[in-house]
């Protein structure tokens, strides 16, 4: 498990950079309706949509919505791994600890939120502080029976 999780967030630390310091930030008060405002097609609104849930503490209805516009409007169909990133990012914002945002994760669309979680983390610490404590960061997952992700 350690090997796995040393390479996944090796491989992170760049991405995370990048993209946790690009985003900003959403009040958890705020939750656009991008198919009412008729924004399907516009990442940005599923973005703030998404990580509101998640914030709010709904992250499992943000799965939930994800899935179904999942079958319904073929834009997240096509993001969906990018927008499961965000939920992922989300949570690990939110907890800041990568076995209690893992906890509340979903496999859906290829372990999109694990991969979200792991650049949250990664990208929050910083690149000296990964690298010195790598091997701490899944520390708490080796005590976990099980997860629903695949790596």
């Amino acid at each position: 498990m350690a090997p796995l999780c040393i390479l996944l967030v090796g491989g992170l630390i760049a991405s995370a950079i990048l993209v946790v310091r690009g985003n900003k930030s959403v009040s958890p008060s705020v939750v656009l309706d991008c198919r009412a405002v008729n924004k399907t097609e516009d990442f940005e609104c599923w973005r703030v949509r998404f990580e509101s849930q998640v914030m709010a503490g709904q992250t499992m209805q943000a799965f939930e919505e994800a899935k179904k516009a999942y079958e319904e409007i073929q834009y997240v169909k096509t993001n969906c791994h990018q927008l499961a990133h965000v939920i992922g990012r989300a949570s690990g914002k939110k907890h800041g600890d990568v076995a209690k945002a893992y906890a509340e994760g979903d496999n859906w669309c290829w372990s999109g939120f694990y991969h979200g979680v792991m650049e949250s983390i990664a990208g929050e610490l910083g690149v000296e502080k990964v690298l010195a404590d790598i091997n701490k960061i899944c520390t708490d997952l080796r005590k976990k029976s099980e997860y629903s992700f695949d790596h």
